[in-house]
Protein backbone atom coordinates (compact mmCIF):
# COMPACT_ATOMS: atom_id res chain seq x y z
CA UNK A 1 0.00 0.00 0.00
CA UNK A 2 2.37 2.39 0.90
CA UNK A 3 4.79 1.28 -2.08
CA UNK A 4 2.99 4.22 -4.65
CA UNK A 5 4.24 6.77 -2.03
CA UNK A 6 7.74 5.00 -1.86
CA UNK A 7 7.75 5.46 -5.86
CA UNK A 8 7.30 8.94 -5.57
CA UNK A 9 9.78 9.43 -3.04
CA UNK A 10 12.34 7.64 -5.18
CA UNK A 11 11.11 9.94 -8.21
CA UNK A 12 11.38 13.21 -6.43
CA UNK A 13 14.46 12.85 -4.28
CA UNK A 14 17.38 10.35 -6.89
CA UNK A 15 20.04 8.71 -4.87
CA UNK A 16 22.38 11.93 -4.66
CA UNK A 17 24.97 13.09 -3.40
CA UNK A 18 23.54 16.11 -0.65
CA UNK A 19 26.61 17.85 -1.16
CA UNK A 20 26.08 18.03 -4.96
CA UNK A 21 22.20 19.76 -4.74
CA UNK A 22 21.82 23.10 -5.19
CA UNK A 23 20.46 24.08 -2.25
CA UNK A 24 21.42 23.50 1.20
CA UNK A 25 19.94 20.81 2.55
CA UNK A 26 18.97 19.04 5.86
CA UNK A 27 16.72 16.16 7.46
CA UNK A 28 15.98 14.66 10.61
CA UNK A 29 15.51 11.21 11.51
CA UNK A 30 15.39 9.10 14.82
CA UNK A 31 17.53 6.50 15.69
CA UNK A 32 15.32 3.38 16.87
CA UNK A 33 18.10 1.68 18.96
CA UNK A 34 19.67 5.49 20.61
CA UNK A 35 16.16 7.63 20.89
CA UNK A 36 18.56 10.05 19.33
CA UNK A 37 17.97 12.49 16.42
CA UNK A 38 20.03 12.23 13.42
CA UNK A 39 20.67 14.82 11.26
CA UNK A 40 21.33 14.04 7.23
CA UNK A 41 23.41 17.02 5.94
CA UNK A 42 25.40 14.94 3.33
CA UNK A 43 25.30 11.51 1.85
CA UNK A 44 22.44 10.21 -0.24
CA UNK A 45 19.40 12.45 -0.53
CA UNK A 46 17.02 9.68 -1.47
CA UNK A 47 18.50 7.90 1.88
CA UNK A 48 17.57 11.09 4.08
CA UNK A 49 14.54 11.72 2.69
CA UNK A 50 12.89 8.31 2.88
CA UNK A 51 14.58 7.94 6.65
CA UNK A 52 12.94 11.42 7.92
CA UNK A 53 9.52 10.72 6.54
CA UNK A 54 9.15 7.02 7.57
CA UNK A 55 6.07 7.56 10.28
CA UNK A 56 5.86 4.83 12.38
CA UNK A 57 2.86 2.24 11.94
CA UNK A 58 2.61 3.73 8.13
CA UNK A 59 6.04 2.75 6.85
CA UNK A 60 8.81 0.60 7.43
CA UNK A 61 11.97 1.81 8.93
CA UNK A 62 15.44 2.35 6.91
CA UNK A 63 18.81 0.92 7.83
CA UNK A 64 21.95 3.01 8.22
CA UNK A 65 24.73 1.76 9.70
CA UNK A 66 23.32 -0.65 11.78
CA UNK A 67 20.82 1.24 13.00
CA UNK A 68 16.84 1.29 12.32
CA UNK A 69 15.76 5.14 11.29
CA UNK A 70 12.48 6.76 11.69
CA UNK A 71 10.39 9.49 10.96
CA UNK A 72 12.46 12.60 12.86
CA UNK A 73 9.51 14.26 13.90
CA UNK A 74 9.50 11.23 16.86
CA UNK A 75 12.38 13.28 18.93
CA UNK A 76 12.28 16.82 16.84
CA UNK A 77 8.82 17.62 15.28
CA UNK A 78 9.97 21.27 14.47
CA UNK A 79 13.95 20.77 14.39
CA UNK A 80 14.55 24.65 14.16
CA UNK A 81 18.19 23.66 15.87
CA UNK A 82 19.39 21.62 12.63
CA UNK A 83 18.43 25.25 10.82
CA UNK A 84 20.47 27.45 13.19
CA UNK A 85 23.43 24.65 13.29
CA UNK A 86 23.54 24.65 9.76
CA UNK A 87 23.99 28.39 9.71
CA UNK A 88 20.58 29.76 9.26
CA UNK A 89 20.59 33.70 9.81
CA UNK A 90 16.51 33.54 9.90
CA UNK A 91 13.89 30.48 10.93
CA UNK A 92 11.00 30.38 9.43
CA UNK A 93 9.28 27.16 10.64
CA UNK A 94 6.07 25.57 9.50
CA UNK A 95 3.88 24.02 11.92
CA UNK A 96 1.17 21.60 10.61
CA UNK A 97 -0.01 19.91 13.95
CA UNK A 98 -0.71 22.61 16.33
CA UNK A 99 -2.97 23.31 19.36
CA UNK A 100 -5.55 24.66 17.56
CA UNK A 101 -5.56 21.58 14.55
CA UNK A 102 -5.51 19.01 17.31
CA UNK A 103 -8.76 20.57 19.03
CA UNK A 104 -10.46 20.94 15.68
CA UNK A 105 -10.01 18.13 14.29
CA UNK A 106 -13.51 15.98 14.58
CA UNK A 107 -12.07 11.99 14.58
CA UNK A 108 -15.81 11.38 14.34
CA UNK A 109 -16.17 12.64 11.27
CA UNK A 110 -14.46 10.12 9.47
CA UNK A 111 -16.36 8.40 7.29
CA UNK A 112 -15.06 6.37 3.96
CA UNK A 113 -18.54 4.54 3.43
CA UNK A 114 -19.49 1.28 3.92
CA UNK A 115 -16.90 -1.30 2.94
CA UNK A 116 -17.50 -3.84 0.57
CA UNK A 117 -16.30 -7.79 1.47
CA UNK A 118 -13.86 -7.48 -1.70
CA UNK A 119 -11.46 -4.34 -1.47
CA UNK A 120 -11.85 -2.17 -4.55
CA UNK A 121 -8.36 -2.26 -6.63
CA UNK A 122 -9.38 0.62 -8.55
CA UNK A 123 -9.18 2.82 -5.32
CA UNK A 124 -6.15 4.75 -4.60
CA UNK A 125 -4.01 3.19 -1.98
CA UNK A 126 -3.94 5.98 0.67
CA UNK A 127 -7.95 5.37 0.35
CA UNK A 128 -7.97 1.81 0.71
CA UNK A 129 -5.51 1.88 3.65
CA UNK A 130 -8.45 3.71 5.49
CA UNK A 131 -10.89 1.48 3.81
CA UNK A 132 -9.07 -1.69 5.46
CA UNK A 133 -8.40 0.07 9.11
CA UNK A 134 -12.07 1.06 9.25
CA UNK A 135 -13.92 -1.81 7.97
CA UNK A 136 -14.15 -3.50 11.27
CA UNK A 137 -16.28 -0.67 13.07
CA UNK A 138 -17.94 0.33 10.05
CA UNK A 139 -19.55 -3.43 9.71
CA UNK A 140 -20.33 -2.76 13.13
CA UNK A 141 -21.84 0.62 12.37
CA UNK A 142 -19.86 2.06 15.26
CA UNK A 143 -19.33 5.46 14.40
CA UNK A 144 -15.79 5.90 16.33
CA UNK A 145 -12.44 6.41 14.66
CA UNK A 146 -10.24 3.62 13.12
CA UNK A 147 -7.55 2.78 14.40
CA UNK A 148 -5.16 4.46 11.98
CA UNK A 149 -6.60 7.64 12.66
CA UNK A 150 -6.31 6.62 16.99
CA UNK A 151 -2.82 5.80 15.68
CA UNK A 152 -1.55 9.16 14.26
CA UNK A 153 -3.56 11.35 16.13
CA UNK A 154 -2.03 9.83 19.55
CA UNK A 155 1.07 10.35 17.94
CA UNK A 156 0.48 14.06 16.85
CA UNK A 157 -0.49 14.45 20.29
CA UNK A 158 2.98 13.65 21.98
CA UNK A 159 4.62 15.00 19.27
CA UNK A 160 2.61 18.69 19.72
CA UNK A 161 4.20 18.48 23.58
CA UNK A 162 7.35 17.86 22.89
CA UNK A 163 7.57 20.33 20.09
CA UNK A 164 6.07 23.16 22.16
CA UNK A 165 8.92 22.57 25.09
CA UNK A 166 11.80 22.59 22.30
CA UNK A 167 10.17 25.82 20.74
CA UNK A 168 10.50 26.90 23.83
CA UNK A 169 14.15 26.67 24.35
CA UNK A 170 14.45 27.37 20.71
CA UNK A 171 11.72 29.52 18.83
CA UNK A 172 12.06 30.67 15.24
CA UNK A 173 11.95 33.59 14.19
CA UNK A 174 8.20 33.30 12.37
CA UNK A 175 6.15 30.50 12.94
CA UNK A 176 3.57 29.52 10.33
CA UNK A 177 0.85 27.34 11.42
CA UNK A 178 -1.32 25.88 8.58
CA UNK A 179 -5.13 25.28 9.89
CA UNK A 180 -6.77 22.74 8.09
CA UNK A 181 -8.43 20.30 10.88
CA UNK A 182 -10.02 18.17 8.16
CA UNK A 183 -6.85 17.10 6.32
CA UNK A 184 -5.63 13.83 7.89
CA UNK A 185 -2.79 11.80 7.73
CA UNK A 186 -3.33 10.02 4.68
CA UNK A 187 -5.37 12.46 3.07
CA UNK A 188 -2.89 13.25 -0.23
CA UNK A 189 -5.18 13.27 -2.33
CA UNK A 190 -6.05 16.49 -0.67
CA UNK A 191 -2.98 18.09 -1.28
CA UNK A 192 -4.83 21.51 -3.17
CA UNK A 193 -6.79 22.30 -0.22
CA UNK A 194 -3.48 21.83 1.79
CA UNK A 195 -1.35 23.94 -0.15
CA UNK A 196 -4.63 26.78 -0.02
CA UNK A 197 -4.45 26.64 4.05
CA UNK A 198 -0.35 27.24 3.41
CA UNK A 199 -0.90 30.14 1.33
CA UNK A 200 -3.51 31.81 3.60
CA UNK A 201 -1.25 31.33 6.63
CA UNK A 202 1.65 32.61 4.90
CA UNK A 203 -1.23 35.45 3.97
CA UNK A 204 -1.80 36.12 7.18
CA UNK A 205 2.19 36.35 8.21
CA UNK A 206 3.20 38.95 5.47
CA UNK A 207 3.78 41.87 7.90
CA UNK A 208 6.75 39.72 9.62
CA UNK A 209 8.26 38.29 6.56
CA UNK A 210 8.78 41.40 4.17
CA UNK A 211 11.08 43.12 6.38
CA UNK A 212 13.30 40.03 6.44
CA UNK A 213 13.36 40.37 2.63
CA UNK A 214 16.89 40.94 1.79
CA UNK A 215 16.93 43.97 -0.90
CA UNK A 216 20.71 43.53 -1.54
CA UNK A 217 19.80 39.92 -2.93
Amino acid sequence: MANAYLITIGTLCPSRILTTVQDVFGAVATNLSTGRELWFTEGDLHLAVRASCSMPGLMSPVEHNGYWLVDGAVVNPVPVSLTRAMGADIVIAVDLQHDAHLMQQDLLSVNVGNINEESDDSLPWHKRLKERFSSLTSRRGVSSPGAMEIMTTSIQVLENRLKRNRMAGDPPDILIQPFCPQISTLDFHRAHAAIAAGQLAVEKKMDELIPLVRTDV
